[in-house]
């Protein structure tokens, strides 16, 4: 039986490289006339990927920058959302305790009532205080009475005879009155309910302090 050889086939090396060499040109040039209507526009596309380098393992071929952009900005925007309610929540505490630091008044009761709750702050003396030094300050749960230039009873009376000694006294051994109010506060940081309004009266020696409820529900004490 013959071999055949290379040489012998009827279609040599040469031959078919050339025939290849044809078929490219040709789809070339169709898809140069057609552009993207052109019926090999698209088998054009040559592949531009990596080499493979004859290793099986798995390897990184790109990254996206946009990817790992928006996966900063992500987590940037997280962080600053877990900074901003902790310095919320630092910040509402440290208010709730200066505003507890200044309270001095300790003398004071309570009544509960359906709708509304009286506090009634023990001072005497406080009527001698002018309007315009006492003010009312709350919020939902807070409640802040500032009371300036408080002279008590005792002190007012104490001065009061001072006074008179003065009085008698040479006119060269008079002084000036030197009798000082003080500031006086009454706060609760956190109220054992919420309020929608707050208003006081002042009493020749008590102020009082009528809280209006938000729900009609019973205190059992004022702070929370």
């Amino acid at each position: 039986m013959a071999t055949m050889s290379v040489e012998d086939s009827p279609t040599s090396t040469a031959e078919v490289d050339d025939v290849a060499n044809q078929s490219e040109s040709a789809l070339r040039d169709n898809i140069a006339k057609k552009g993207k209507n052109a019926y090999y526009y698209a088998h054009a596309h040559k592949a531009t990927g990596p080499k493979w380098d004859g290793k099986i393992e798995p390897r990184l071929l790109s990254t996206s920058s946009s990817n790992l952009s928006t996966s900063a900005s992500n987590s940037s925007v997280s962080g600053s959302a877990v900074i901003g309610i902790s310095s919320s929540t630092t910040s509402s505490a440290a208010a709730k305790a200066a505003l507890m630091a200044k309270s001095n008044i300790t003398n004071y009761a309570f009544l509960n009532e359906t709708t509304k709750v009286k506090i009634y702050v023990n001072l005497p003396g406080v009527g001698n205080c002018q309007e315009e030094d006492i003010a009312l300050d709350f919020t939902e749960r807070t409640l802040c009475l500032t009371i300036k230039n408080y002279v008590s009873a005792e002190a007012k009376e104490k001065a009061d005879v001072e006074k008179m000694v003065v009085d008698t006294a040479p006119e060269e051994e008079k002084g000036e009155d030197e009798t000082k109010g003080e500031d006086r506060c009454l706060a609760f940081g956190q109220l054992f309910g919420d309020i929608e309004n707050a208003t006081f009266r002042k009493k020749p020696d008590k102020v009082i302090i009528t809280l209006k409820k938000k729900e009609q529900k019973a205190w059992s004490k004022v702070i929370a």
